[in-house]
């Protein structure tokens, strides 16, 4: 791609405030479309722009010409999805620019290339994900079993930092201090059930998920790991992880490229294949694949839909999004229930939703409130004998 486009597609990003990702993949589709009409980003910019001022009918433009051409060149060459995506960005990045477009062609979905529809037996096994946790590196291994038992998104997933995970597991040591709250954890004999109270960057919609101990486990492990490299690491002059940094320390694009080698290392090939259409599918696993494995052993270990939908941040109507809300607690206590479903490496047990403390303080509660009860009770016991003048 020629400097100057760069340039370009960089500044759009900035001003429209795009996500590295996003200004990833405006940059992958317009080197397509430009690789497509052999001209630069600025030629095409000016050419449309000299033919607004010149009048020429919306009919007789040759941006109308080019984009048709692209549209059944993507159609032809895609999936009908990646070929209407495609077509978006390129539009957008001409209204980005107040290029006028207007009224094209709608997209013919007959004789469109599709993916094979994905079944349940497509997605990865317990078996085949407790064998890429064993082969892969710790930052894998925890990602692996946070997503699949939490369900969130890769996009969701990486933008938490480590003062997340300490907010989501306060209730089981009550520090601020990210190194004295995972020793807590370290010494708690029960299990740890973080709480995640997050929003979707997809949507915006606000949801409440959780993950399994085994997952809290591995993640402890991964940040003394990381932590422990930091410090020895002559460069960083014993520079420490800090509250704010990212949780899962990986960006998105080499996000797709690990899962890639363990899907390649473990021999998983592809799903949703179609070779009648000339179609590749997608890699069996995968960030995305492990949301749908989430959604499903949840789903058949006995959780229903609508409180795996508040989970994955997904609506459950309009109607209930208004007027019903998720109460944490009986989300959670459904979730536990059903956790068998997305255990992967160990067995299901008996759950303590609480740190010692906690339980402690929740036992001194029941004790107090019992002793007020018997000191109702006592004062009831002498109104009734004042009201008999008894006393």
């Amino acid at each position: 791609m020629r400097e100057s486009d760069e340039i370009i597609i960089k500044n759009m990003a900035e001003s429209r405030g795009l996500s590295n990702a996003s200004y990833l993949g405006f940059k992958n589709v317009l080197r397509h479309y430009t690789n497509f009409q052999g001209k630069s980003l600025l030629e095409l910019i000016e050419e449309a722009e000299n033919e607004e001022e010149e009048k020429i009918r919306w009919k007789n433009r040759t941006i109308k010409t080019r984009l048709i051409s692209y549209m059944n060149y993507c159609k032809d060459n895609m999936t009908i999805n990646s070929a209407k995506h495609y077509l978006k960005l390129v539009k957008i990045f001409y209204h980005h620019h107040e290029i006028e477009i207007h009224k094209l062609p709608r997209f013919n979905d007959k004789n469109a290339k599709v993916r094979s529809p994905i079944q349940t037996s497509d997605l990865p096994t317990k078996e085949i994900l407790c064998e890429a946790v064993e082969i892969a590196d710790p930052l894998m291994q925890t990602l692996i079993l946070f997503l699949a038992s939490s369900g969130m998104s890769k996009i969701d997933a990486l933008s938490l930092t480590i003062q997340d995970f300490i907010d989501a597991t306060s209730r089981y040591h009550n520090s601020k201090d990210w190194k004295t709250a995972i020793e807590k954890m370290k010494e708690f004999e029960g299990e740890i059930i973080p709480v995640w109270h997050s929003r979707r960057k997809k949507t915006n919609k606000f949801f409440i998920t959780f993950n399994s101990d085994e997952a809290t486990r591995f993640m402890i492990h991964y940040l003394e790991y990381r932590n422990e490299k930091l410090r020895y690491n002559p460069k960083n002059k014993n520079k420490t992880l800090k509250p704010t940094d990212q949780l899962f320390k990986v960006s998105e694009q080499y996000f797709s490229v690990k899962f890639q080698q363990l899907n390649d290392a473990l021999g998983l090939g592809t799903i949703g294949d179609n070779p009648d259409d000339g179609v590749k599918g997608y890699n069996r696993l995968r960030g995305h694949i492990l949301r749908k494995f989430h959604a499903s052993s949840l789903e058949k270990a006995g959780m229903d839909i609508y409180s795996i939908n508040v989970m994955q941040g997904k609506s459950n109507g309009s109607v209930n999004d208004v007027y019903f809300f998720a109460d944490e607690e009986v989300l959670l206590e459904k979730y536990i229930n059903a956790m068998d479903g997305v255990l992967i490496l160990s067995e299901v047990k008996e759950y303590d939703r609480y740190s010692p403390e906690f339980a402690e303080l929740e036992n001194e509660n029941k004790v107090l409130k019992d002793e007020i009860d018997d000191l109702k009770g006592d004062i009831d016991n002498i109104k009734a004998l004042l009201k008999s003048n008894r006393i």
